[in-house]
């Protein structure tokens, strides 16, 4: 009795992990249609508490790149302009590549389609947008509001499905006069063991997408650099020169501090499906555990009654 107890037990476990296997999905890239109808929806919001004009501000959109289904991977195809462009557009949310796209399309810019916000600070771009690769930028306006420059990638993955509808918030930071002083810090984060972190990195300070200045940081400065007197009329940016080798780098920014972090042995981004297969194969373990404990119990009530003549 206790055996076809663990033997349900086990067949039903078994089950439970070979069909949550089987219905963990990702989106493959061959169900992506490149002749699917595309949108992007730009939505401008007032952040930190301060309210601008969302009204009336000129959007930008840049197509970048096409989309090409290769094997089991999407990649993109630069196009016009940026076809031998010395650009890695692998890595398309991080903040740094879309400031050195933008940098590029400052000298070599590809055709633009342009949309106007409304009211509610909403801008459609529905004609003529199709799978690909995009730079999204925001004019600035008469006020002292910038909006950061941005990458959009159609289709995006969502889920076990392909979504081409997208809606983008760009970041806004508030500038002030021409002639006002601001002050960037660079700290760097590391996140591994230390046993083969550098002694030093060197950071590059960028204004409006051209080199500006460069800091060394290292333990003697405690990883950190604050850079005074500069322009709060121009766009910055920072960008570690030389990455080291079994790195990873991110850069985010919060009230003026950048935060270059360097991560150690980081999986790549993308949906991994090892924890598919090891759901599916637990579950044919467990199974055939199972089955060879009913067997065993089998032979032993078979064998029970010769035993006790």
């Amino acid at each position: 009795m206790n055996k076809n107890r663990i033997w349900l037990f086990t067949c039903m476990l078994s089950l439970c992990l070979i069909l949550f296997g089987m219905g963990v999905r990702a989106a493959k890239p061959e169900d992506v249609s490149l002749d699917h109808p595309c949108r992007i929806e730009v939505q401008l919001e007032n952040s930190d508490g301060e309210a601008f004009e969302l009204k009336d501000r000129e959007i930008h959109l840049m197509r970048i790149a096409g989309l090409k289904v290769d094997g089991e991977e999407l990649t993109f195809e630069p196009e016009g302009a940026f076809k031998g462009a010395d650009l890695d557009l692998s890595k398309i949310e991080s903040e740094s590549t879309a400031e050195k796209v933008y940098a590029y399309s400052q000298k070599h810019p590809n055709e633009e389609v342009t949309a106007v916000s409304d009211e509610n600070g909403k801008a459609v771009f529905d004609s003529g947008v199709s799978s690909g690769l995009y730079l999204v930028t925001v004019v600035r306006g008469k006020d002292d509001v910038i909006f950061s420059p941005f990458l959009l990638a159609l289709p995006k993955e969502d889920g076990n499905d392909w979504n081409y509808y997208l809606i983008a918030t760009p970041k806004a930071m508030r500038v002030r006069a021409e002639n006002t002083k601001r002050s960037i810090t660079v700290k760097k984060l590391w996140n591994d063991n230390g046993r083969n972190r550098p002694v030093s990195i060197v950071i590059e300070l960028i204004q409006n997408g051209d080199p500006y200045t460069e800091v060394t940081l290292s333990e003697a400065n405690g990883w950190i650099h604050t850079w005074d007197g500069l322009p709060a009329k121009d766009h910055w940016w920072v960008r570690e020169k030389e990455v080291p080798n079994g790195y990873v780098v991110t850069y985010r920014e919060e009230n003026g501090v950048f935060y270059v972090s360097n991560n150690g042995n980081l999986l790549q981004t993308g949906q991994s499906v090892w924890p598919i297969w090891t759901c599916i194969c637990t579950g044919v373990i467990f199974l055939g555990i199972g089955a060879l404990f009913l067997k065993k119990g089998r032979d032993l009530g078979k064998k029970a009654p010769e035993d006790g003549e």
